[in-house]
């Protein structure tokens, strides 16, 4: 019988994340990789799986660290028969370098063949590393020596907690005064509210239409407080100079219209940018001026990592501007979090648009179609002072300048506001607010049950018929697009959570911008290890194999030409809703296919949160009296089918395994526990692992946030809601 562990070496910390975790407890070793003499084989000794190594063998796999520090690895190993100079060694390579550094290892006098020894180790040289490898081995050339390992785990802390810098920065509470912006004064970031229609401004009384050209410039301030990658220090992405971009604009009454939605594409080897509407007017000092503002947004390359800011300029009916200020001070980015202020000179020309009637009146129908809002202040008189500042983007009594969040009670939205490190955006109404994994329900989830709808032998469809990359993979025969969209392929390297999302495998498919890139890497870069529709593990590039899978089915039934996102989600779904022109262009691969992502790649405007998460409370699947969506499979999303509640995933969420649950790409959770309930109490949400959440709670409320630093949505939140309206059923 196997004695019980002890420790050599450095213990692990308690509250560091798991990077990897092998106990072989699964039964499989497929990720391990062997050489010397022999095989390494899985044994059952007491109940307990063990990695065996005869002599001379040895066992390999590789993880990486990127984005993490302390990084500590550890490995439980036992021998027996072991002969003097004989060693079971555990030892890591850093990809790049020539000398293995060495964890731990034991000898002769330890070879009892039954205790197992922890031994670990931390070294600076293992933290933030794109490839790492890990060997055991056994040295021995004796016939009978075997070395046993055990519990493989490597944990660090993300480099966020670790290097956040808390600067502070120089703010210029004043406004902008005409001759400033003539000349181009800005040394610092400004007030928002200097970017805002002021109390007095009257009506424009100049008209703007054509088109903003602004060439590449380097910003005048840039200050990052947070760089997981170290994207500055790349030089070739220039990630401090402001992208060239033309940008057509049509004045209509008080507001002016970007005649292009949603992300631009630049020439710029980082940012990409988003103009959503704005407005114009006129104020006593400007001679001869009015003034523009819009709201902006910079795009990391294929990513939806946004960076939220305002530009402001002078302009008059003879083609004349100001210089253009802008400044960023708040983004919904995990990885890079930097402020960016300045002035930029651009060009005017005037020009008349065909279709600029039917863009203003586009524009109008949109903002018509939005619910009513109000400051969440106005729910004071129901909120105790404490629910308040939970359900308001409040930290530790401190506004969370990561954080939007609203509530929509009986189709009133209530708003939080859009804090910034400079104040309160002043177009919180217009921000591009990215999707991240909120993507796979929006458009695989609903895509899915739209299809359905019309084909109802969908879900049994096969992944390799319509993908042609896992037809000549490992492992792909009889996994079905339900497994897919439930995330149960059977494909996945760990099972522990975020693991593979965050393997360096998955960076590699991340920065793939071509559609068979993306479903080669897909189909082959996590090993079968389960039967499809049990082992629930979530990963962006299955997601991204539904969506391609889905629009293949598509163009089977409907020609080529025929384009999923376009035709269903865009015209059948969003456009009807109400929903913004945001939506128009979700990310998609570079090249002639054009395949829509599915894991991340859209933006909506908080409104556009709010009308979804209302339709999806009260619309039934339905849009106007067209039922669109599958009933069985939106109902069993909702949690209103209580025989068929979805995959059991609480290990995801830090929890008991049965407290939360995965369905047709909606997770949901049992609040009966935390509440007291007397039965079961299931709330669906939409989540992802960046921190954007929208919760639809069973008493008819929503509730959402969108943040770049927790996932979770906290007990107080839930509690808050329950004391709103009760939410325990009866």
């Amino acid at each position: 019988m196997f004695a019980a562990l002890i420790t050599m070496g450095t213990v692990t910390s308690s509250d560091a994340d798991i990077v990897l975790i092998d106990d072989f407890e699964d039964q499989n070793a497929i990720a391990w990789r062997a050489f010397g003499d022999s095989e390494p084989r899985l044994i059952t000794k007491e109940g307990n799986v063990l990695l065996q190594l005869a002599p001379n063998t040895a066992a390999v796999r590789s993880f990486s660290t990127l984005g993490y520090g302390d990084v500590k690895v550890s490995v439980s190993l036992a021998a027996k028969q072991l002969t003097k100079n004989d060693f079971c060694v555990a030892d890591v390579l850093v990809k790049g370098e020539e000398e293995w550094k060495t964890i731990g290892q034991i000898w002769k006098d330890q070879d009892d063949g039954k205790t197992m020894y922890i031994i670990s180790s931390q070294n600076e040289s293992l933290d933030n590393q794109e490839s790492i490898t890990i060997r055991v081995r056994n040295t021995s050339t004796n016939y009978a020596a075997r070395c046993w390992a055990d519990n493989i785990t490597v944990t660090a802390a993300p480099l966020r907690r670790l290097e956040r810098k808390t600067q502070r920065v120089s703010i210029d509470k004043t406004p902008f005064l005409m001759s400033q912006l003539l000349r181009g004064d800005m040394p610092s970031l400004k007030h928002m509210s200097a970017f805002a229609l002021p109390a007095d401004a009257r009506q424009a009384i100049h008209t703007f239409q054509g088109q903003l050209h602004i060439d590449a410039q380097l910003m005048n301030g840039f200050l990052p407080l947070y760089d997981r990658l170290a994207l500055t220090e790349r030089q070739e992405l220039q990630t401090n100079s402001f992208p060239s971009t033309t940008l057509d604009l049509i004045q209509a009454g008080d507001s002016l219209i970007p005649v292009r939605r949603g992300l631009q594409k630049t020439d710029h080897p980082f940012w990409g940018i988003i103009v959503q509407p704005g407005q114009v007017w006129s104020q006593g000092d400007d001679e001869g001026y009015s003034r523009a503002a819009l709201p902006i947004a910079l795009v990391e390359g294929y990513e939806n990592c946004t960076h939220h800011g305002v530009m402001i300029f002078l302009y008059n009916n003879e083609g004349k501007i100001s210089q253009i200020a802008f400044q960023f001070a708040r983004e919904t980015c995990a990885d890079y979090q930097v402020n960016m202020w300045g002035m930029l000179k651009g060009d005017y020309t005037q020009r008349v648009y065909d279709n600029q009637q039917a863009i203003v009146d586009a524009t109008h129908d949109e903002f018509m179609m939005r619910l009513p809002s109000k400051p969440l202040q106005e729910l004071e008189g129901e909120l105790s002072p404490f629910d308040a500042v939970h359900l308001s983007a409040i930290n530790d009594g401190k506004a969370d300048y990561s954080a939007i969040s609203g509530l929509i009670i009986d189709g009133v939205h209530y708003q939080a506001g859009c804090q910034t490190r400079a104040g309160l955006h002043p177009y919180c109404d217009e921000m591009a607010l990215p999707s991240y994994a909120l993507s796979h329900a929006l458009i695989g989830g609903f895509a899915s049950m739209m299809l359905a709808h019309r084909y109802p032998d969908l879900s049994e469809q096969q992944i390799m018929t319509y993908i042609p990359a896992c037809a000549v993979a490992y492992g792909w025969e009889n996994v079905t697009f339900s497994q897919t969209l439930n995330m149960t392929t059977g494909h996945f390297d760990l099972r522990a959570p975020g693991i593979d999302e965050s393997s360096a495998a998955m960076l590699r498919f991340f920065l793939m911008d071509s559609h068979f890139g993306k479903t080669r890497l897909a189909c082959n870069q996590f090993y079968r290890q389960a039967n499809p529709g049990y082992v629930w593990v979530y990963q962006s590039s299955t997601s991204y194999l539904l969506g391609a899978a889905l629009n293949a089915f598509y163009q089977e039934q409907n020609g080529e030409e025929a384009d999923l996102y376009n035709d269903l989600m865009l015209s059948k779904l969003w456009r009807p809703l109400g929903m913004s022109r945001l939506l128009e262009t979700p990310l998609r691969t570079a090249d002639p296919i054009n395949q829509a992502y599915t894991y991340n790649g859209l933006w909506m405007t908080p409104h556009d949160v709010a009308r979804l998460g209302d339709w999806l409370q009260h619309g039934k699947g339905q849009v106007g009296d067209r039922t669109l969506l599958d009933d069985y499979m939106f109902a069993a999303a909702m949690q209103r089918v209580e025989t068929d509640r979805g995959s059991a995933v609480g290990h995801a969420f830090g929890a008991d395994r049965e407290t939360y649950r995965y369905k047709n790409a909606f997770y949901a959770r049992n609040v009966a526990p935390l509440l007291g309930c007397p039965k079961e109490t299931w709330v669906p949400f939409l989540s992802s692992e960046t921190g954007s959440v929208m919760m639809l709670f069973p008493n008819g409320i929503t509730y959402y946030r969108f943040s770049d630093v927790d996932p979770f949505v906290s007990d107080d939140v839930i509690q808050a809601i329950h004391r709103l309206r009760p939410l325990c059923s009866t």
